[in-house]
């Protein structure tokens, strides 16, 4: 009879925390405060069972809607039937800061944390805006269906402790540095600024960009030799081209020609200051924010195409680590 009724609580168990778990929505982009998503549907919103309210019942469109939790200080905007804002701040003098100080942001940032803290985890801001009374920075995030909305942290300005965490699907941001850099482009010299193709920016003429850790794409064999010296391991791979390893990047030959230049480790900067470690937020800063952009493994690869009057078309990659925002690795190669 034991063992029965041990089988009996063992089972209930399982039924219980099937009940509170299964089904349960995870976030899976970096466009959320804890399993609340940019683009999660209203159904799956209210899987997560964080008692939210309804602002008006009574309506019958469900699909265009708000919720919130006075408690928590979280509020929800449907839009179409799926998350389209999420605001995190005290609500009214019922809202609990420490309940507010639960939800994060997928790089553990939340209320009334540190302007340090906000930067150390997302680097400088992609823009900035400021007053007598508070600081917000805003990011460049992407959304779960591979576009780009934008996270806005509002601070105290006496404190610089966060006050305010919205998150918009709109990509404000990257619209904003594409009409600086059209702006730019009709001021600048025809040798250095960059021309609209099919409603990318590629930067023209630009040698000086395909440059890594001191050396260039436009080098010659003899020219990486005299720059790098003797490397610290060469080896010819069975397609013909010969890797060879240096302290701070590793650089690939073929037919007597540079073909990749790839950083191996921090010391190596692009000609913009940009190396392992940084931030894509200030690299995106660096070099603009037409750039295209897909995945590998746990890396977010951020690529701009880059044409050289002698080499054509060039690619600038910066692969990033999902889980931190920080440039991994960098390589410079020829697009052919």
């Amino acid at each position: 009879m034991k063992r029965y009724k041990s089988i009996y609580v063992a089972l209930l168990l399982m039924i219980v925390l099937c009940i509170s778990g299964c089904g349960q929505y995870k976030a899976t982009s970096d466009m959320r405060l804890n399993d609340i998503e940019i683009g999660m549907t209203r159904s799956e919103l209210e899987s997560l069972d964080l008692d939210l309210v309804e602002s008006n019942k009574d309506s019958k469109d469900k699909d265009n809607t708000k919720y919130w939790n006075m408690l928590t200080g979280i509020t929800v905007m449907i839009k179409n039937g799926k998350v389209d804002t999420i605001t995190a701040s005290k609500i009214t003098g019922r809202t609990d800061e420490n309940e507010l100080a639960k939800f994060k942001t997928k790089l553990g940032i939340g209320f009334s944390d540190s302007k340090q803290a906000l930067i150390n985890a997302y680097g400088e801001p992609d823009e900035k805006y400021t007053d007598d009374k508070k600081i917000i920075y805003r990011y460049r995030i992407k959304k779960k269906d591979g576009e780009y909305g934008y996270i806005a942290f509002e601070m105290d300005k006496k404190t610089e402790h966060i006050k305010v965490i919205k998150l918009r699907p709109d990509d404000m941001i990257g619209k904003n540095i594409a009409y600086r850099n059209k702006l730019k482009n009709n001021n600048q010299d025809s040798n250095t600024n960059t021309s609209s193709t099919n409603n990318e920016t590629t930067i023209n003429k630009s040698s000086d960009s395909l440059s890594l850790g001191g050396v260039s794409l436009i080098n010659t064999d003899s020219e990486i030799t005299s720059i790098l010296g003797t490397p610290l391991e060469s080896k010819t791979n069975s397609d013909g081209v010969t890797v060879r390893k240096y302290k701070d990047v590793e650089v690939h030959i073929a037919n007597g020609q540079i073909q990749m230049i790839v950083s191996n480790s921090p010391n190596a900067q692009t000609s913009r200051g940009i190396h392992e470690q940084s931030s894509i937020h200030d690299a995106v800063k660096a070099y603009g924010g037409a750039y295209e952009t897909s995945e590998y493994g746990n890396y977010d690869l951020i690529e701009y195409k880059v044409n050289e009057d002698k080499l054509g078309e060039c690619i600038i990659r910066f692969a990033v680590e999902k889980n931190n925002n920080k440039v991994n690795y960098i390589s410079i190669r020829r697009a052919g």
